[in-house]
């Protein structure tokens, strides 16, 4: 017999509940659809609680063995919740897989997506029969004029709008997303960030709107000013204007007052989140396999093909290597590819088998690269919705009894069976000028891979990559040396690049090329 959820049991929307029942936020939709003018997602710190902030990125596998977890360490939860760091619906395979696997595992835990609803509609008779409860939505105008000012642009499929024009369609899917989750029995709050000049005097409207189509409850946000975005210069809302704009549209729709700004791998309740004490295990979860072999490839900057001596921002191409079959004997090994599956192809067509990403078939053969899976044979690197989370630093593990860095990859010493890097293929990286896109763009690109080795990396690069899972290592040396060590999880500190050299000028990372 199903097994029907205690609405009541959710803290964001029953303040008394807040108290006793807990919630973990799953992080597994890492790309948004629209550029708020008060967001930005580039940062990470563990002492910072706002949406758009997270440790890592979970595949729905990842998300599902990390809820289970979480779970032997705070009982409390009651609510699995997919709040970003992006939307859950510019995502929306990731999460409808992450809530299938979720309500077969724990059909009592309640489910909560926080989206900006303008992928929503759709997807409503799913999200549904895939058991979500709770909904929360951001409207923060319902005249087009005003939001008009609060989104950089707004990007549907492929065509990307602004203005006024964006301002209408965001509301248009807004208000259908909100009547369409309240006719499907799901509970709908929504928030309603505060900006002073630009909709403070306009937020009873909006209330009035959305209690009439059926939202129960409502979250008047202050205005958190954020670095790097076009609204960090409007000062927050004073506790007296927040609590103005809560009596007028308290008129309409009951008032959330106990919001904490919760991150996108919030856990815990919500006086006592945990996020920052179990950020380790999420990093843990966001590094393991989930059973496709998802990271077998490490891609390498460099700019004639031997050395690893690129910046970042300046390579147009990457190479991608992998481990080739290993070769029998004892001494006198090398990393070369060329001596182990023919590397006479650095388009991924060697007549080698190297392991895949497939769960076991082997790519080299005709037809197969290593980006595809099996849904995806027919349509190569389109969409990435399974990108993982990870730390920062080089990827490091056990040396099974060898010695660390280049003596490791070049060991004498019964090297029996042995694998040895074999580069792949190279792969064109995303165009310059398109800011922070550029790198999500590039983490897209790159979701088959476990690093990336390059000789230098602006922050914003490294900090985006490693929100999908990829750890980027600044390094100096022969490529195989270094690929070797990578791919063998040896302490790659042997081949960390001498700092200055490398490119034009100051790079700050922003996609727009050094």
């Amino acid at each position: 017999m199903p097994c029907t959820p205690d609405t009541t049991s959710h803290p964001c929307f029953t303040e008394k509940a807040a108290q006793s029942c807990g919630r973990v936020h799953l992080p597994v939709a890492p790309k948004c659809n629209v550029l708020c003018g008060y967001c930005n997602r580039k940062y990470d710190c563990v002492n910072e609680s706002r949406p758009g902030v997270t440790s890592g990125v979970l595949t729905p596998a990842q998300a599902a063995d990390y809820l289970d977890r979480v779970l032997e360490r705070e009982p409390a939860i009651r609510v699995a919740g997919i709040a970003g760091p992006g939307d859950p619906m510019a995502n929306a395979a990731a999460t409808l897989e992450t809530l299938r696997l979720i309500r077969q595992r724990h059909p009592d835990m309640l489910f909560c997506l926080s989206s900006n609803g303008l992928g929503m509609p759709p997807h409503l008779d799913a999200l549904a029969a895939n058991g979500v409860t709770h909904a929360t939505l951001t409207i923060n105008a319902v005249d087009p004029d005003i939001s008009a000012r609060l989104y950089t642009w707004v990007r549907d499929g492929k065509v990307v709008w602004r203005g006024r024009p964006a301002a209408e369609l965001m509301l248009e899917r807004q208000l259908t997303a909100l009547t369409g989750l309240v006719q499907r029995g799901i509970v709908v709050k929504v928030n309603t960030i505060l900006v002073p000049g630009i909709n403070d005097g306009h937020v009873e409207q909006v209330a009035e709107k959305v209690a009439a189509l059926g939202a129960t409850l409502m979250n008047i946000i202050p205005l958190h000013p954020t670095h790097d975005t076009p609204l960090a210069q409007v000062a927050e809302p004073s506790p007296e204007a927040v609590g103005e704009a809560r009596r007028l549209a308290g008129a309409h729709i009951r008032q959330m007052t106990h919001c904490r700004r919760c991150r996108a791998d919030a856990v815990g309740l919500l006086h006592h989140d945990r996020s920052r004490e179990l950020a380790p295990l999420l990093r843990e979860c966001a590094q393991k396999d989930d059973g496709a072999g998802a990271r077998p490839f490490v891609a390498v900057a460099t700019r004639e093909g031997m050395l690893v001596n690129q910046h970042l921002g300046e390579a147009t191409r990457l190479q991608i290597w992998g481990l080739g079959p290993a070769r029998s004997g004892k001494g006198g090994t090398t990393t070369g590819g060329e001596a182990a599956s023919g590397r006479n192809d650095a388009k991924g067509t060697g007549s080698g088998d190297v392991p895949g990403s497939t769960g076991g078939n082997s790519w080299g053969k005709a037809g197969a690269t290593p980006w595809d899976s099996e849904e995806d044979k027919n349509d190569k690197r389109t969409d990435s919705t399974g990108s993982t989370g990870g730390d920062s630093g080089a990827v490091c593990g056990t040396t099974h009894g060898t010695t660390c860095g280049k003596d490791a990859t070049r060991a004498g010493t019964d090297a029996t069976d042995m694998p040895v890097p074999v580069l792949l293929e190279e792969r064109a990286t995303p165009r310059p000028g398109c800011g922070p896109e550029r790198w999500h763009a590039l983490a897209d690109m790159l979701k088959d891979c476990r690093a990336v080795l390059t000789a230098a990396c602006g922050e914003s690069p490294r900090a985006i990559l490693r929100e999908h899972g990829i750890t980027v290592t600044e390094c100096a040396g022969i490529v195989e040396d270094v690929v070797g060590a990578v791919l063998a999880g040896l302490d790659v500190n042997a081949f960390r690049a001498r700092k200055g050299g490398v490119s034009k000028g100051c790079c700050r990372g922003g996609g727009d090329g050094c």
